[in-house]
């Protein structure tokens, strides 16, 4: 059954539409008596329709009865006189006017160009505006009026004063009828709240059930003043940092463009819709709620088509994105289920929706950009001795956005990164990503910035809130339709390891269902690699990988913050990653299946494997630093204190691994000894090694000891390795392990190896496209190659240099003794321990090993490496955790938990 308003339109409206038809070629106007006035012979009170005077609404904002004020015409003379209206749009507007009534869609709220508006069409004998929606009460007259307005509020407010007054509907009607044009207004964020909460103050339901009462069609007719026509640039200068959005210029710019000749504005009006038309083509009451929201875009369209020609792409709005957003279909289903099971109005409901989109939304601003890279550059210069890039880089990434949307995702390290990122590629004349950030970074006064400079944000955990993930999906299909860059860290949160962390999905998987849906062709992700020299948050990380809570964001921390600022954190690192293709990917990965064609359980598979890859594709990226290779030479060592000549030794086993996986070196190493020798000397400078001993004549005489205290900040350095080196860990302990035990050539490596990395799955990052049994080979041909090991028949091997194995397995040593004295531990717990209990256990068992006299830096574990240790042991079923408690038992799985015991005590050579 049909809309009642809707029925009556399409009957009235079909009749007036064949009307209008027959006698388009002999009307001359459907608006008679307008004055056909020029230029010279115009007054003030020609910009009033002379009718208004008899109509009954004179003390309503919206009707335009008064002329402008005069210090606003005089304004409009002075700076507006050289708006260029081109025949082909007065003519636009002229054809609208002879088929019926006219209402001017503004595509931005403006009192300036309303009034402009107002006098130059009084000049050209156009229909007038006579009636305003959403404009505030003292800008649609004189001051005259403004008073009158206000005396006529307060008599309302009076006892039986008779109500409101009469509705912009009963208004509107009047108006068209007498002759006058309408204003309303397209996108505008201070209107936009009231027309969404309550659909029947829309201004175009208002014009759509006005047409369903009139003989007429209303043509509605899209405009906008062009205050510059010049392309928008990925750098804008400096001065138009001051001069504010061109698109709503302020007096400065007005000031601007009328004095100098470097713009020729432009009223452009796009394309006018018959209203009669959009009835014809919409026949089910399903569609009605939907017509107001299909006409602005259209509106919008046809207005932002034309400068597009002039300018190039225009991007949408932040209201134009919120309305696409709220007007999504999953998010109105999802309104309307909360709507029945809740029993709630629906006005409220759309108020929920409607504050998620508001603290999720960016509100990108060109000046806070500018604003944000002078401050930028200044504090770089300050805080790091250098940004190491590659130029060509991003000429590359330059032509990969030619293609589409890019997804830039870097490592996530510290706070650091969303501003390094977002600097290079506005210096590299690449788009600025939108940049998803933690919602914990929406405070005052952080949050408002980010968030015009270039951040939308998201909350952590989106569980038990439906209308929330609808709200971000259709946010996130909006984007990527309206092809903006996006941005964001695949790892979630801050590596506080010095680790690359394991993938986090949530956000990828939205980014992937929105182009198996259609919003684009394809996606091209960018893996991005960001290294320092020196953490600037290190203090901080330590701390919280000893137990200690992290302290959330907040204007105070911003504050204390300040002596990060006082220090030099060596230099960052940036390198970019050719683009991937989901696409491409997904057909690889899969054997040819479109992303489209995949089942539920494929999808899964495949987000996961792709977040591996891009996550893959981070680390191919990445620059071996001197900081790097000390860190982990000194862990690797077996030695503690260690003397430089062993310590060269496994720096330089470790590099051949580095370079033979193709892993690039930072530009100071080329000089190996002498770099290391530097990094060294920052270590001891802040108290992480103490030299034990120092020979003036022979340099190799130095010896290195890592202080107790501060192994954990050795090993923080160390980590950012282990990613590149574990499948040599792998295979260095299995064939250390295995000669020990037998004291025969070692075979069969495939099983084992396999066993391994499934149980440090969440401990590693390994590329999908790479089987283990290539990864095995690999590591097991380097090992060949350097003459440490040699194969026999029967794809055995003899271990020849079984010091230079070592340095390999103890990349990853504390790793491999964690999870066996853990396994230890859960089987001596018969009773419920806490985690922090459960670790003292560990640390006990550690200490009391017979062979803890090899003296290779020894230390506590992180709190943060045995909650990830007794998560993963949780999901073996070799502990019993309950998460929410941080309790541990031990768990039911014994069978499990012998075999684990054997492989470890393999790889450890127990």
């Amino acid at each position: 059954m049909l809309n009642p308003r809707f029925a009556r339109a399409r009957s009235v409206g079909a009749a007036a539409a064949r009307s209008n038809r027959e006698n388009a070629l002999t009307r001359t106007t459907f608006l008679g008596g307008f004055p056909r006035l020029t230029r010279r012979n115009v007054r003030h009170d020609d910009t009033v329709l002379q009718s208004l005077s008899e109509m009954r609404f004179k003390s309503e904002s919206q009707i335009l009865d008064k002329p402008s004020p005069w210090l606003l015409r005089t304004t409009i003379r002075l700076l507006s006189s050289n708006v260029r209206i081109g025949p082909d749009a007065e003519e636009r507007i002229r054809n609208a006017a002879k088929t019926g009534p006219v209402v001017y869609a503004m595509k931005f709220r403006s009192v300036y160009d309303l009034h402009f508006l107002r006098m130059r069409f009084a000049e050209l004998g156009l229909p007038l505006p006579a009636f305003a929606f959403g404009f505030p009460f003292w800008g649609t007259g004189s001051l005259a009026k403004v008073i009158s307005l206000l005396k006529s509020g307060f008599a309302r407010l009076r006892p039986g004063s008779g109500g409101t007054g009469a509705s912009e509907e009963t208004m509107l009607k009047e108006v068209l009828q007498a002759g006058g044009a309408g204003v309303l207004v397209l996108a505008d964020e201070s209107t936009f709240r009231a027309r969404y909460l309550d659909p029947d103050k829309d201004p175009l339901r208002v014009v759509l059930d006005i047409q369903g009462s009139m003989a007429g069609s209303i043509s509605v007719v899209p405009l906008t003043v062009l205050y510059d026509r010049a392309p928008r640039r990925l750098v804008p200068p400096f001065w138009e940092t001051l001069l504010g959005n061109p698109e709503r210029p302020g007096p400065l710019r007005r000031v601007l463009v009328a004095c100098l000749s470097w713009s020729q504005p432009e009223l452009i009006v796009g394309r006018p819709i018959a209203v009669v038309e959009m009835f014809e083509e919409f026949g089910g009451e399903e569609l009605w709620e939907d017509l107001p929201f299909k006409l602005r875009r259209d509106l919008i369209e046809s207005v932002n088509a034309p400068i597009r020609v002039i300018r190039g792409p225009e991007k949408l709005s932040r209201t134009e994105i919120k309305e696409l957003v709220l007007q999504d279909q999953r998010v109105q289903q999802a309104i309307a289920r909360i709507k029945t099971k809740e029993n709630r109005p629906e006005w409220k409901v759309r108020q929920t929706a409607e504050a998620y989109v508001d603290e999720i939304a960016a509100d990108q601003q060109i000046h806070v950009i500018h604003f944000l890279y002078h401050l930028l550059k200044r504090v770089f210069h300050h805080v790091f001795d250098g940004v190491d890039l590659k130029e060509a880089q991003f000429d590359k990434l330059r032509e990969e956005g030619e293609q589409g949307s890019l997804v830039v995702m870097p490592c996530h390290k510290s706070h650091f990164d969303y501003l390094v990122v977002l600097f290079l590629l506005f210096v590299n004349r690449v788009m600025v990503p939108l940049t998803a950030a933690g919602k914990n970074l929406s405070f005052w006064p952080v949050g408002p910035v980010m968030r015009r400079g270039a951040a939308f944000f998201i909350r952590r955990s989106f569980k038990g809130i439906p209308l929330y993930t609808r709200v971000f999906s259709a946010y996130c299909k909006v984007l990527i339709r309206e092809k903006y860059n996006l941005a964001f860290f695949i790892e979630g949160g801050r590596s506080r390891t010095g680790k690359l962390l394991q993938p986090r999905l949530g956000m990828l998987t939205f980014l992937l269902q929105a182009v198996e849906e259609g919003a684009a062709e394809d996606l091209l992700f960018v893996p991005l690699f960001v290294g320092y020299e020196r953490i600037p948050e290190e203090g901080s990380y330590l701390k919280e990988m000893t137990g200690g809570k992290k302290k959330a964001e907040s204007f105070a921390q911003i504050l204390s913050a300040r002596k990060i600022l006082k220090r030099r954190h060596g230099k960052v690192y940036v390198r970019v990653h050719p683009a991937v293709s989901y696409r491409s990917f997904c057909r690889q990965i899969t054997g040819g299946i479109e992303p489209e064609n995949l089942s539920a359980q494929q999808r899964r598979q495949v987000v996961s494997d792709f977040a591996y890859r891009i996550e893959s594709g981070i680390l191919d990226s990445g620059v071996i630093t001197a900081v790097d290779l000390a860190s982990s030479a000194l862990v690797s060592a077996g030695r503690n204190p260690v003397n430089h000549t062993r310590l060269m030794d496994v720096v330089s086993a470790l590099s051949d691994a580095f370079r033979n996986r193709g892993i690039e070196f930072a530009e100071n190493l080329t000089d190996m000894d002498s770099a290391l020798r530097v990094a060294l000397a920052v270590f001891s400078e802040r108290g992480f090694i103490v030299f034990e001993h120092e020979s003036e004549t022979s340099p190799d005489g130095t010896v290195y000891r890592i202080e107790e205290s501060k192994i954990q900040h050795v090993r923080f350095y160390r980590n950012a390795v282990v990613n590149y080196l574990w499948p040599h860990a792998f295979v260095a302990a299995l064939l250390l392990g295995g000669e020990k035990r037998s004291g025969e050539p070692m075979e069969g490596l495939e099983a084992p190896f396999t066993e391994l990395k499934t149980l440090f799955r969440t401990e590693l990052i390994y590329d999908p496209l790479k089987v283990d049994s290539e990864l095995l080979e690999d590591a097991c041909r380097f090992f060949s190659q350097q003459g440490w090991i040699t194969p026999v028949e029967g794809g055995k091997f003899t271990i020849k240099d079984r010091d230079r194995l070592s340095y390999f397995r103890d990349v990853m040593i504390d790793l491999f003794e964690l999870y066996y004295f853990s396994v230890e531990v859960s089987e001596t717990i018969h009773e419920p321990v806490s985690q922090k209990q459960f670790s003292t256990l560990v640390e006990k068992l550690v200490k009391e090993s017979p062979w803890d006299e090899n003296a290779g830096p020894k230390g506590a574990f992180p709190s943060v490496s045995v909650r990830d240790a007794l998560n993963r042991l949780n999901d073996l079923g070799i502990v019993d955790l309950a998460r929410s408690k941080k309790v541990v038992r031990s768990g039911k799985n014994s069978v499990d938990r012998a075999t684990l015991r054997q492989l470890l005590k393999n790889v450890l050579g127990l």
